[in-house]
């Protein structure tokens, strides 16, 4: 009887060592880093936690400042770009996050993060396109997604369809 308990017990373990080890294989598969490196020498990882096609968490971590940005994003669209550019051109490099809705409207997003002289990171407020600023006339008028972003002369350009 004991030695039945025991077996039933080391099948038990072996069976549950087993699953919390293919759980630990399944993580891995589904956290990405993308490394970034500062003309200072200093550096940024992105860790893109994928919680479903449509869904990602972001940890946004630097080394190397005075003081270190750790930050979680969470709920975003997919990453579909990362990089660093000094698009305000004071001499220091912004971190530029770029996310695209998965789905028919492929709608962007622009997430960035400012060097403080090189001593620190700080967010960046990039105004997002809304329901306001497709109206006749203004802005993202026949705005309905498709975006593109690229570096045009030290511009972030955000492209797009404009539909009727």
């Amino acid at each position: 009887m004991n030695m039945s308990l025991f077996i039933i017990a080391l099948l038990v373990f072996i069976s549950c060592s087993d699953h919390k080890a293919r759980d630990r294989e399944y993580q891995k598969e589904k956290i990405e880093t993308i490394s970034l490196e500062f003309e200072s020498g200093k550096k940024a990882e992105i860790r893109i936690i994928k919680k479903s096609a449509s869904l990602n968490d972001l940890i946004v971590q630097t080394m190397g400042f005075d003081y270190n940005l750790n930050d979680t994003l969470t709920e975003l669209d997919p990453l579909t770009d990362a990089f660093l550019a000094d698009l305000d051109e004071n001499g220091f490099q912004e971190i530029y996050l770029i996310t695209i809705s998965a789905g028919s409207g492929s709608y962007g997003s622009v997430i960035a993060f400012g060097s403080n002289r090189d001593i620190s990171i700080s967010p960046i407020y990039i105004y997002p396109a809304n329901e306001k600023d497709q109206r006749i006339g203004d802005l993202f008028q026949g705005y309905r997604g498709h975006d593109e972003f690229a570096i045009e002369d030290s511009d972030l350009v955000r492209s797009f369809p404009v539909y009727g």
